[in-house]
């Protein structure tokens, strides 16, 4: 019982999780992503604000 309990709860918060990301994903427009991309700032070919301008 208390194993079942458990599961749902790691369950639960990996759902809340990834509804929060896609709503950020969403309401951003694809440039949530752009805060964890290693391409930010060098090489990056997309259109991502974060990017250096050189």
């Amino acid at each position: 019982m208390i194993g079942w309990i458990i599961g749902l709860a790691i369950v639960g918060l990996a759902a809340a999780i990834l509804i929060r990301r896609a709503r950020d994903f969403v309401r951003t427009k694809g440039m949530s992503a752009c805060e964890n991309c290693p391409y930010s700032g060098q090489g990056c070919s997309g259109h991502c604000r974060k990017k250096k301008n050189k």
